[in-house]
């Protein structure tokens, strides 16, 4: 009897030890004041329950508290939580012999459209303080931009009978559409390709997201290709263009 009395006085001893190292001592000193203000995820909920108004979140990729999976180790707790719309979960690239890790992760990885006019990979990358201000959901998405040309033709001189080939990409949300112009010695615009057969223009998406690319080519340059060739890349937010100019000699 006196070996089990003992025995219970040994555990009981332990799990105050393990409760006692589960979380630091409690220093309100340390506790962020206005956690909307101070905090560039957030607040989020103390696992310590040292501070009334929370703490700052723990931004992506942080090692993490979880309570399920350090449920028999309260000394995790010291690691925090992760900020809103996070998740803590368990490392699965990890061998046995590494122990048990936790880390945060994006719990919704759709791209989002910023109250700053800003598109984000999610909105995990959107939660932060820019300015002294929040930046918040606007929709999800991409922000709606204006066209930009990104990689315009450049001007080419080649001589009569002679192939040449102009191109261009553009960018923005909607993804804009790509057109050609072209404007002669005799000032008037053609748009291009039009009807004839030695032109072909060709389009396809790419080479990154929310990116169109085009290309221009003449089977058989002639004296009257001689001009300014222009790449408009257009949605219902605008248009952008670059122009290139071709000579074609003798």
């Amino acid at each position: 009897d006196d070996q089990r009395i003992m025995f219970l006085l040994v555990l009981y001893a332990a799990v105050i030890l393990t409760l006692a190292a589960a979380c630091p001592p409690c220093d309100t000193v340390s506790c962020p004041q206005d956690p909307e203000r101070d905090c560039s995820l957030g607040p989020a909920p103390d696992p310590c329950q040292c501070c009334p108004m929370g703490v700052c979140g723990l931004e992506e990729g942080r090692s993490c508290y979880n309570a399920t999976v350090f449920k028999n180790l309260p000394d995790r707790k010291r690691l925090g939580v992760c900020a809103s719309n996070m998740e803590c979960v368990l490392r699965n690239d990890l061998t046995p012999a590494d122990g048990l890790e936790t880390v945060c992760i994006c719990a919704d990885k759709r791209t989002a459209c910023g109250s700053d006019n800003l598109t984000y990979e999610s909105t995990c990358k959107m939660y932060r303080v820019q300015n002294n201000k929040r930046v918040t959901l606007q929709y999800w998405g991409p922000c709606h931009q204006a066209p930009q040309v990104t990689s315009g033709p450049e001007g080419v001189e080649v001589f009569v009978g002679q192939p040449m080939t102009l191109a261009c990409e553009g960018k923005g949300f909607p993804v804009p559409s790509i057109t050609w112009e072209f404007v002669g010695a005799d000032g008037a615009l053609v748009a291009l390709p039009g009807d004839d057969s030695s032109i072909s223009v060709q389009i396809r998406g790419g080479p990154e997201d929310l990116m169109v690319s085009s290309w221009i080519q003449i089977n058989q340059g002639r004296r009257r290709d001689s001009g300014t060739y222009s790449c408009v890349a257009t949605n219902y937010k605008g248009s952008s263009r670059a122009l290139a100019e071709v000579s074609v000699k003798t």
